[in-house]
Formats: C-alpha cells, sequence, structure tokens
C-alpha cells in the first residue's frame, strides 16, 4: 500500500545515498543556473503561466522546487561576518557542522525588497505570481514582498506590455501562517492548482482558505534560540534536563509553548496533540519535519501513518535558516484534512 511504500526510507544507507543524491543534483542545478546567468543558456517560459514562488524557511530542495516549477528565494544565514544564502550556499549538513565547530549565534535576515522586486520583474512577463511565504510573525518576508508589490506595480505592467501581453499582472502575496515543511506543502498546492489551470486569485484565495485549518507541532531541545530571535518568553526556563523536550505549536502564524515532557513522553505527546480529533474517513495531507534527527522523524512518520488516513506526506529536511531558529534535533509535523473536491484539486497527479 502507498503507506508501506512511503515508510522505506529511514535507514543510514539510504540517507547517506540520498544526501549524496541532493548534493550532486544541487551541483547540477547550480551550473544549470550559471549557464542562464551568462547568457549561454536561455529558459523561455510558457506566457500566461500562474507562477509559484515561496522562500526558502519552505525547506524544499532546490531541485525539487525546480522540477515542480516553484521558485525559491533565499533567505540569508550569518556566521559572525559570513553570510550564506539559504539551501544555495549553505546546506543543512555544512549548518550543523559549523554549529557544533563555532559559538557564534547564527543569525537570519529575510529576502530584501530588492531581492523580491528582481524576482517579480523576471516572471511578470510571461504570467501572474503567488508568492506564499513565510508568517509574517516569524519573518520580514512578508512585508518585503508586499513593499516590492507597492513598488513595482508600474514597471511590471510596462514589462507585461513588452513582452505582449495585454492584461494587467497580478502578483499575489500570501502569508501563509506557517514555516519550513508545512509552508514547502502550501507551496505544492499552489503549483498543482496553477497546473489545473486556476488563475492567480483563486489561488490565494484557496490557499487563505487552507491556512486555520493546518495543525502544526514540533518539540525542540531547547527555546534558547527562539527567545533571541523571537522573543518567545513565559518565564519558564528555556533549557530542559537531560532527556526533556519542549513541544511547540503554530498557531495563527504565532508560536505558542505548550509543555515540556521526557522523551519519549514527547514524542507520544507530540503524535496525540497532532492526530487527536481527525475524522479518519477524510484523507490527511501533510509534512514531517527534522532537523539532525532522522530516526526521531521517521518513528514520527510511521506513528501518523498507523493512526491516520494519510494521502500525502512530504519528508523534508529543516534547513539553515528555520535551524537557525529552533536548533538542532527539532522534529515536527504540519497536517490538514481535506474535502473531496480539494483531495481530488490538491493530491499528487501520477
Amino acid at each position: 500500500g502507498k503507506a508501506d511504500h512511503c515508510r522505506g526510507a529511514g535507514g543510514p544507507v539510504l540517507q547517506a545515498v540520498a544526501g549524496h543524491r541532493r548534493r550532486v543534483a544541487l551541483v547540477v542545478v547550480r551550473a544549470v543556473e550559471n549557464l542562464n546567468r551568462q547568457g549561454l543558456l536561455r529558459f523561455t517560459e510558457p506566457k500566461g503561466r500562474v507562477h509559484i514562488l515561496t522562500d526558502s524557511t519552505a525547506d524544499l530542495l532546490p531541485i525539487d522546487a525546480r522540477r515542480q516549477g516553484i521558485d525559491v528565494l533565499p533567505v540569508s544565514v550569518q556566521f559572525g561576518s559570513q553570510i550564506f544564502r539559504d539551501g544555495i550556499d549553505l546546506q543543512a549538513e555544512d549548518f550543523h557542522r559549523m554549529l557544533t565547530e563555532t559559538r557564534e549565534f547564527p543569525r537570519t535576515h529575510p529576502v530584501s525588497t530588492g531581492e523580491f522586486l528582481q524576482a517579480f520583474a523576471r516572471a511578470v512577463p510571461s504570467g501572474d505570481i503567488v508568492a506564499v511565504l513565510c508568517s509574517s510573525t516569524l519573518s520580514a518576508n512578508f512585508n518585503n514582498a508586499v513593499e516590492a508589490v507597492d513598488k513595482g506595480t508600474v514597471d511590471f505592467a510596462e514589462a507585461r506590455r513588452d513582452a505582449g501581453g495585454g492584461a494587467e499582472p497580478k502578483v499575489v502575496v500570501v502569508d501563509s501562517g506557517q514555516c519550513s515543511g508545512p509552508l514547502g506543502l502550501m507551496a505544492v498546492f499552489a503549483k498543482r492548482m496553477a497546473n489545473a489551470g486556476l488563475q492567480a486569485a483563486e489561488i490565494a484565495a484557496r490557499l487563505e482558505d487552507l491556512l486555520p485549518r493546518f495543525r502544526t507541532l514540533f518539540t525542540v531541545r531547547t527555546i534558547d534560540n527562539l527567545r533571541r530571535a523571537q522573543g518567545v518568553d513565559d518565564g519558564r526556563p528555556t533549557k530542559g534536563r537531560p532527556g526533556e523536550r519542549w513541544l511547540l505549536a503554530l498557531e495563527q502564524g504565532k508560536l505558542r509553548l505548550v509543555e515540556r515532557s521526557v522523551v519519549p513522553e514527547a514524542m507520544d505527546r507530540l503524535v496525540t496533540l497532532l492526530t487527536e480529533g481527525f475524522d479518519l474517513s477524510l484523507p490527511v495531507f501533510g509534512s514531517v519535519v527534522q532537523a539532525a534527527a532522522p530516526a526521531e522523524a521517521a518513528n514520527l512518520r510511521d506513528r501518523l501513518f498507523d493512526r491516520l488516513n494519510v494521502r500525502e506526506m512530504l519528508e523534508q529536511q529543516i534547513g539553515p535558516a528555520v535551524t537557525s531558529h529552533n536548533g538542532s534535533g527539532t522534529v515536527g509535523a504540519g497536517l490538514i484534512q481535506l474535502s473531496d473536491e480539494e483531495t481530488k484539486l490538491l493530491s499528487p497527479k501520477s
């Protein structure tokens, strides 16, 4: 069955092979993009399409995003005086190594207004845009993108006319209220809607309808990073005793500290809170995410399959930008149940 098929990638050997493939694929993507920048290779986009754009906190691998036709703009990660582009100059494996080798606290910088302007300007000649971005309470990406739309409206219209288009370009920015895997899943949903022929406004409206229905929870080893980066503070200690985990929820775009548990009870509580109250007759879509905790993520994935009617479950490694905030050892998931009509529209096409 589908559940059994999706459970086969938990072993260390397969994980090493998958990591090697990701690195090789990234080299290929970089080479192709470099040829494009030099003018030696040109990409011709079909006109009239709806472009889907997200930021790198969606934790979509560049090769996967490109294969699906999703544009990803990188957040910047800073170690001391060194600045890296999330997922391009800095991969998860290298990031975790740097965390162990330096006492520097990594800082992140959002996608700038200028970077959004450039990305939108590249896309509008051949189609409209839906940008689904990290929660505006966790990142400035959304606000910067909105500012870019305001600044670029006249230039976008001129670029569309120069390309032979008649209609005014539409650039719609969506505050996902999510981050990491659930944001990546929303970008995938948006692309599937675009492939089905939906226009930008309808895609954005459907995404807005999905937002409050996501259930996203995760465990972290410490909330020190979150406290520094986001000001999470409920007066409780930030580091648990050895073997303890903090359980957090992402609700309406905001982080909420739920409780502190010992391992393995923390995983039991995570599974319970993720699954309780779901209608087993309805399909579940979701994403399991982890930062340097593949075995725990595989355990979570299998238990979700056991308890729920899983139709699709992405498995994603949390990238440097998000891990800068939640730390190594994070494990979690974001889940959503869809109606029959939504399931037909948003399921992967074989």
